[in-house]
């Protein structure tokens, strides 16, 4: 019967004792384990059914000492508790201890540690001392664990896979400048980490010649939602025009805007990485006046178009800070 391997994973084992190589900070490996997971189908995928049979509370207690896991199995149409447990790492033993009780009311102690950065193995006794069951954890990503559960003599019972599926409730999003070498490497993959993380929204820094991350916006725009997030906003960037360019590089703009709206954002974002090179209130009065005529444009079709501010901003320009300058000058920029 499956649920029992299913079981026996959560009963948390401690280590293997065969010497081990050493690993700092175990206690932030441990907590690659928080978060909310369910399993899925079979080990051999990632699919998770729409009702998986069990799901795992892992939340972070005592100023990230420990882990606080509640486990639940699916049964007869509802989740029920099928364990509790409380899983630290012991700084007098150098171990990983987990000390839990199981749904028959039989207490059980883990000890353990990773002997790499995504490699934990566990061992688990009863209160008697005697063997229960030794099981490895294979982190395979930030959302997905592998177990092996095997007995003394190391022979392996089961596997299972785990995938992660925290909650989208807080409505959090993220800017993808925070793992641009990811998204650059592996987009679709990426996106999927984020969104079972919990994140809900994105935004981009990305936008090159009407694509995103390589792909159109209406490619992106799906990738996105079936990940299970909304592609929210954009930072994009054009340098003030010089004499003779303005039109072509509103004409730049309006094009960008139409690729974001078939993209679906609902705003449009800019910064500036030149006000340290500005000596005028005439010059702020024409970037001013670039920002107006790209809030407009995105204004007549349907985005918001922001400013994003560095630390250039609070500086001052004939005793005038830029910032408030702008706050000012500008009626089409949020």
């Amino acid at each position: 019967m499956r649920i029992l391997p299913l079981m026996a994973f959560i009963f948390l084992c401690s280590p293997y004792l065969q010497a081990q190589e050493t690993i700092e900070s175990q206690i932030d490996r441990l907590h690659q384990y928080a978060g909310y997971w369910v399993s899925s189908e079979h080990a051999g995928t990632d699919s998770v059914g729409a009702f998986p049979a069990i799901k795992m509370n892992n939340i972070s207690v005592m100023e990230h000492r420990s882990l606080q896991v509640e486990v639940l199995q699916y049964h007869n149409g509802e989740y029920k508790t099928l364990l509790t447990e409380l899983i630290g790492y012991d700084t007098k033993s150098e171990q990983i201890i987990a000390l839990g009780q199981n749904q028959q009311g039989v207490i059980f102690k883990g000890e353990g540690r990773f002997s790499s950065a995504s490699k934990w193995k566990m061992q688990d006794v009863d209160m008697l001392g005697n063997f229960y069951l030794a099981v490895a954890f294979d982190f395979q990503s930030p959302s997905t664990i592998l177990l092996e559960g095997c007995d003394e003599q190391g022979n392996s019972l089961w596997k299972t896979r785990y995938i992660k599926s925290n909650p989208k409730d807080k409505n959090i999003g993220i800017q993808l400048v925070s793992v641009h070498q990811e998204m650059l490497n592996d987009p679709i993959g990426t996106l999927r980490e984020l969104s079972r993380m919990g994140y809900s929204y994105v935004e981009t820094f990305v936008y090159d010649k009407g694509t995103f991350y390589g792909m159109s916006p209406t490619a992106f725009r799906q990738a996105v939602e079936a990940s299970g997030m909304q592609f929210l906003g954009s930072m994009t960037f054009h340098d003030l025009p010089a004499d003779g360019e303005w039109e072509s590089t509103l004409q730049w703009w309006s094009t960008t805007i139409d690729d974001h709206v078939t993209a679906g954002v609902e705003y449009l974002t800019t910064s500036n990485n030149q006000l340290n090179s500005v000596k005028t209130t005439a010059e702020l009065q024409r970037y001013s006046e670039y920002y107006n005529a790209i809030g407009k444009l995105c204004r007549e079709k349907g985005i918001t178009f922001a400013f994003h501010n560095h630390a250039d901003e609070f500086a001052k320009v004939e005793n005038t800070r830029i910032y408030d300058y702008f706050l000012q000058n500008t009626h089409n920029v949020f």
